[in-house]
């Protein structure tokens, strides 16, 4: 990296290795003002990314401050900003099974916390049997007829989407990613576990008994465990909707604390240069 100062502009220019330059910003001496232009690929609001050859961006930035002037970093790029997809594939599936348990426990409280009465054990039997039975799109597989648990309907599709948007964030693997990403991504996959552990067998004990094995008590202790198994899934959710605004929380105090410690080293430097420049006035 060098600059070439004169009377009308700075040059900076960022060369890495194998010979190909990465960066080349031209910053123009405009009552002292600054802009660079940064090829970004991820598009106008990403600093992209930081490593390897793409860490040129931020060791431009570093010394386009030792020249003492103000700039703005202007992002370009051909591809749209894509850095939030994961974390809106991760909140999106979230809430769409939040929502889904929200509208169960209408029914739950008053299996768990109510007095147990003939009407709101028919009220359970008559909601879960009706959301057993409603069209593919949210449906749940009924495991005692086909031997695959996933079959292809909205709420599966949904909940796997949000994996995946986890192992996406994950994938940094920094300190942030690490614990926020990496706990949420824990607590996803034991709501999981508990769906497919006691969700799932506990409707169909309640929709489609055994004859002459399930009895009326049997489905009624299976609607009270999967109440109990929903009530736990949205703990579980709530645990990932913590780390996820934990994390954002952390990043912009992180964004700021940087701006502080910038501020402070820029001013220790216009401090000690400050003497430099009287002294040269008095010579």
């Amino acid at each position: 990296m060098h600059a070439l100062r004169s009377s009308q502009a700075y040059t900076v220019t960022a060369v890495h290795d194998h010979d190909c330059t990465v960066l080349i910003c031209k910053g123009h001496l405009m009552k002292a003002y600054t802009e660079m232009f940064v090829p970004s690929e991820f598009g106008i609001y990403s600093d992209g990314a930081k490593r390897g050859l793409f860490k040129k961006k931020d060791d431009v930035k570093a010394h386009l401050r030792t020249l003492d002037l103000p700039y703005a970093a202007l992002y370009i790029g051909v591809f749209p900003d894509l850095a939030f997809i994961p974390q809106a594939t991760v909140l999106a599936s979230v809430c769409f099974v939040f929502g889904t348990l929200f509208v169960c426990f209408s029914v739950d409280h008053n299996l768990l916390f109510g007095e147990l009465s003939e009407k709101s054990v028919e009220d359970g039997f008559f909601f879960y049997t009706t959301f057993y039975n409603a069209p593919p799109v949210i449906k749940v597989c009924p495991v005692s007829r086909y031997p695959c648990l996933w079959d292809k309907t909205l709420l599966h599709s949904v909940v796997g989407a949000g994996v995946l948007g986890l192992i996406g964030k994950l994938h940094k693997w920094d300190e942030s990613a690490m614990f926020f990403d990496g706990s949420s991504l824990v607590a996803y996959v034991f709501a999981i576990g508990v769906y497919l552990s006691v969700s799932i067998p506990a409707l169909r004990t309640i929709v489609d008994p055994v004859v002459g094995v399930d009895t009326r008590e049997d489905r009624i202790e299976a609607m009270r465990i999967l109440s109990a198994g929903n009530i736990i899934i949205m703990g579980l959710l709530g645990v990932v909707l913590c780390f996820q605004g934990g994390e954002e929380y952390a990043r912009r105090i992180e964004v700021k604390e940087l701006a502080k410690w910038e501020e402070s080293q820029k001013a220790k430097k216009e401090s000690t240069s400050a003497p430099v420049s009287e002294d040269k006035k008095e010579q």
